[in-house]
């Protein structure tokens, strides 16, 4: 290949990888896992700007969702298992947000939260 046709190459794809980077979208990956001895059924998160639901979520069982966080607020889930309905306030968002949040549910409708945001 020549040096002409390479340097050209570069001079069209560079901007094209740098670019990539720069104008990603800010977002939240969620992930969560179910610690407890429960199968839960129908979990629902809520979030600042939309909302997704898992039918089931065996003991064990793991999960993961791109969100785009719109607005301030709270990140609340509910669910049931065989002790009833639990609602429960996770943790406050701020539009903008982004990188990964761990929500690991536990026994008796408790959860906890590893907060790998990254703060602008």
């Amino acid at each position: 290949m020549s040096i002409l046709r390479r340097l050209s190459l570069s001079i069209v794809f560079l901007p094209m990888l740098v670019g990539c980077g720069y104008f990603r979208q800010p977002g939240l990956t969620i992930e969560f896992a179910n610690h407890s001895a429960d199968t839960m059924r129908n979990l629902e998160i809520d979030f600042p700007g939309g909302s997704f639901g898992v039918a089931d979520l065996p003991p064990g069982g793991r999960g993961s969702r791109w969100i785009k966080v719109t607005g301030n607020g709270a990140l609340k889930a509910d669910y049931f298992d065989s002790a009833g309905e639990h609602r429960l306030d996770a943790i406050n968002l701020a539009r903008g947000d982004s990188g990964i949040l761990e929500i690991v549910f536990q026994t008796g409708g408790h959860l906890s939260i590893i907060d790998h945001r990254q703060h602008r």
